[in-house]
C-alpha cells in the first residue's frame, strides 16, 4: 500500500509505504552495549549523583545511601539550571518579560528550569520491559509527585518526561533511567498539539483525542488493547514502524491528575507493551515520550494526555529532514495486529 495520511491533531502528513520494506539494504542492527566497569546509577554509588529529591526505600534504609528501589535526583549535567539568577530572584518569566532579551531578530531568556533523572532500578541490567509491575508503578507515582511539585513553581510553563532505551535511542548510560525537564516556555510540539486540539474543540465542541478513541474503538483496526480505563493503539498517521500511543479512555488533560489506580493500570499496560516489543524484536531501542498539558489552566477541556512509544527501527534521512514528511514502511493496521498477537489479545 502507498498512502499519504494526515495527523488529525497536528495536520502533519505521513507517507505509509509498505513496499519500502522490500528495499535491498543492510539490516538495521543494534550495537551491543559495552561491558561496564563503573556506573553512577548502581546501588552503592549514591555519592556519584546529587542528593535525591524522591526515593522508594526498603525499611530502615537511609536517604542517599543503599537500600532503595527507585531514586529521583537532579541531573548532574542539566540542560536547564535551577540556579539561574532569574529563578533565584523569583522573577523568571516567559518571553516578553524583563528577563527576555532581544537583539533585533533574535530573542533569548535565561536557561532556567528543572532537569531530573529517575533511576528506575538499583540493578544495572534490569529493563523496564521486564520490571515487576509494582516497581514500575512506583516510577510513575514518582513522576506524578514530581510534576505536582514543579507545577507549583510559577516560573515553569510545562514539563517533558522521556526515556531513551538503548544507544540508538540517544541513551548515554545503559542503566535503566528516564528524565524530566521542566521549562519556562511551552515546547513547540506541545504548542502545536494545543493549537490542534483547541481548533477541533472550536469546530466540534469536543476533544479530538476522545474522538480518536471512539473511532479506533469502533473500527478495531489500530486498537491494540483497551483495559482498566486505558487504550493502546497504533496512530492512524504513524511516523515510525510500531509507533504506539497509550491514552486514558476517560478525558484527562494532565498526567499529574491521574488517580493512583489509573497510574497502576498505566504502568502495567506499558510494561506489557514493552515486553511484547522486546520479544518481537529482541529488545529494540526505543523512546518513551509523555505528552501532558502545560501547567497554566485553560487547556483542561481540549487537551488529553498520552504516552508515545517509539521503537527505533528506522532512521530519518534526507527526504525526512528536507520535507518534514516521514515514510513508514509498516502500516499501523499491520503493526497493531502483530502487537495484539504478541500480547495475547487475539
Amino acid at each position: 500500500m502507498r498512502e499519504l495520511r494526515k495527523d488529525p491533531v497536528l495536520n502533519r502528513w505521513v507517507i505509509i509505504s509498505s513496499e519500502r520494506a522490500a528495499r535491498p539494504m543492510n539490516p538495521f542492527s543494534v550495537a551491543p552495549e559495552k561491558p561496564y566497569t563503573y556506573c553512577p546509577f548502581c546501588e552503592g554509588q549514591e555519592a556519584a549523583t546529587p542528593p535525591e529529591l524522591y526515593a522508594v526505600r526498603r525499611p530502615g534504609a537511609q536517604p542517599n545511601g543503599p537500600g532503595w528501589t527507585l531514586r529521583v535526583v537532579p541531573n548532574k549535567f542539566p540542560a536547564l539550571s535551577a540556579t539561574s539568577p532569574a529563578l533565584a530572584t523569583d522573577s523568571l518569566a516567559a518571553p516578553g518579560s524583563e528577563n527576555s532579551q532581544s537583539d533585533g531578530l533574535y530573542q533569548r531568556i535565561d536557561g532556567v528550569g528543572y532537569h531530573e533523572v529517575f533511576i528506575e532500578t538499583p540493578e544495572h541490567s534490569q529493563r523496564l520491559s521486564s520490571m515487576d509491575k509494582t516497581r514500575a508503578a512506583d516510577l510513575y507515582h514518582a513522576l506524578k509527585a514530581r510534576l505536582q511539585v514543579i507545577k507549583k513553581d510559577p516560573a515553569m510553563a510545562c514539563a517533558q518526561y522521556f526515556k531513551n532505551h538503548g544507544r540508538e535511542s540517544g541513551a548515554s548510560l545503559a542503566h535503566s533511567h528516564s528524565q524530566l525537564i521542566a521549562m519556562p516556555v511551552v515546547s513547540r510540539t506541545l504548542g502545536e498539539e494545543l493549537a490542534g486540539a483547541a481548533n477541533h474543540r472550536i469546530k466540534t465542541g469536543g476533544c479530538v483525542y476522545c474522538r480518536i478513541l471512539r473511532m479506533e474503538g469502533d473500527s478495531g483496526e489500530r486498537l491494540i488493547t483497551a483495559r482498566e480505563g486505558l487504550a493502546a493503539l497504533a496512530p492512524y498517521a504513524s511516523r515510525f514502524p510500531y509507533e504506539t500511543m497509550i491514552m486514558p479512555m476517560r478525558h484527562s488533560s494532565g498526567f499529574e491528575d491521574s488517580s493512583p489506580e489509573l497510574i497502576e493500570a498505566f504502568s502495567s499496560l506499558l510494561v506489557d507493551l514493552l515486553a511484547a516489543l522486546a520479544d518481537m524484536f529482541d529488545n529494540p531501542p526505543y523512546n518513551l515520550v509523555l505528552h501532558t498539558a502545560p501547567f497554566a489552566p485553560g487547556h483542561e477541556e481540549a487537551y488529553h494526555w498520552h504516552m508515545e512509544i517509539i521503537p527505533v527501527m528506522a532512521r530519518a534521512a534526507g527526504f525526512e529532514w528536507g520535507s518534514g514528511f516521514h515514510i513508514n514502511s509498516v502500516p499501523p493496521e499491520i503493526a497493531a495486529a502483530r502487537l495484539r498477537k504478541a500480547m495475547g489479545n487475539e
